[in-house]
């Protein structure tokens, strides 16, 4: 309410009207606070648009699941209209803080002008359709693919090309876009510190082009759309840009680069065990990236069954309890855990009557 009020000061003062064009209730709130967050949004936005006009933005920032941020303010647009007026959904994507390039083995493959363009002009694409029909900018954007300064890629090239990308989208996409940030370091002893961050030294040191030079007429002009894979996921986390359209048996020859993306989280975060490594990589997916897994998935509603070895276990029933209403009728690769052969073709049956769940095997051995 005070910054509304200094606002309205502003525009008494004819030396700061017209200087500020909007305002942001709370900048990325902690993603545990959903319900809290809701309940805030909904009491300020139509306090704040009470005492601020229209003309005025009011920049609404989420930190939870992208679709369940936009379903609900549309709720909130479609309930009251007038209100929720010019009330923006602010953004923010970088290609770091969990959404990293592979650092290491990898990193050999990393091509100027392609890396991370799956990310930007496919995926990126298709999370922010996620959004259509709500006023969005990206209120934060960088050149990073890596949470570490170590671990970024500075080559100019692929700088200019990322640059042009995310222009090229978020024109295409948004309302407009902020890149985070103006200027950042220097770090005494530390070559182009952070400069993925940095737009000051980007454009003096790595040649970015000036934004009204940028073809921002589609997106990604440069870049073959038509290869882009037609769901959300299967970009997420290939690292080398690849996607898997169609069938993805055999699994085996994905396996290895599952195996080693799980090795590579396991170091990187100081002994995350192979189940949580696992589950962050197979999150969201459909079907999971890693086809299995030696972990025991948890939670509300998941059953775990222990069938045992082929030869003396074929089936197993056992009794579950009332919460348990509904199971798929197949489980493969996507559902069963092996601990000893993680890449072998087990499938099974699931039968649930009643309280009884009968899990029988299928496949050969």
């Amino acid at each position: 309410r005070r910054l509304a009020e200094l606002i309205l000061s502003y525009e008494n003062d004819a030396l700061t009207q017209n200087v500020v064009i909007g305002m942001e209730l709370v900048n990325e709130p902690d993603h545990a606070k959903w319900t809290e967050v809701q309940a805030l949004y909904t009491e300020m936005v139509p306090e704040l648009r009470s005492m601020l006009p229209t003309t005025y933005s009011l920049y609404l920032s989420f930190m939870t699941d992208l679709n369940a941020a936009a379903t609900w303010m549309k709720q909130q647009v479609d309930a009251d209209p007038a209100t929720w007026t010019n009330v923006v959904f602010d953004h923010h994507i970088y290609h770091s803080f969990g959404d990293n390039d592979n650092w290491g083995p990898l990193k050999s493959s990393w091509v100027a002008g392609n890396t991370d363009a799956c990310k930007t002009c496919c995926r990126d694409v298709l999370r922010l359709q996620l959004l259509q029909g709500i006023p969005t900018v990206i209120g934060e954007w960088s050149l990073t693919v890596s949470s570490s300064n170590d671990h970024q890629y500075k080559d100019a090239g692929f700088l200019q090309g990322f640059w042009a990308q995310q222009l090229s989208v978020y024109a295409s996409e948004t309302l407009g876009s902020f890149f985070y940030t103006w200027k950042l370091g220097p770090l005494a002893n530390v070559a182009e510190y952070e400069i993925n961050f940095d737009l000051k030294s980007l454009i003096q040191y790595k040649a970015l082009p000036p934004p009204s030079t940028v073809d921002t007429s589609e997106i990604c002009p440069s870049q073959p759309l038509q290869l882009c894979p037609s769901y959300l996921w299967p970009v997420d986390w290939d690292e080398t840009c690849k996607t898997f359209e169609g069938s993805r048996d055999p699994w085996y020859p994905q396996w290895p680069k599952c195996s080693f993306r799980k090795a590579w989280l396991i170091s990187a975060l100081d002994g995350i065990s192979d189940c949580a490594a696992h589950r962050f990589l197979s999150e969201g997916t459909d079907p999971a990236y890693c086809p299995a897994t030696t972990c025991e998935p948890s939670g509300h509603g998941i059953v775990n069954v222990a069938v045992g070895a082929s030869s003396s276990a074929p089936s197993r029933t056992i009794t579950v309890g009332p919460h348990i209403v509904s199971c798929p009728a197949v489980c493969n690769r996507d559902c069963r855990t092996n601990g000893d052969y993680p890449e072998a073709g087990d499938t099974f049956s699931i039968n649930l009557q009643t309280l009884q769940l009968t899990v029988a095997r299928t496949d050969a051995n």
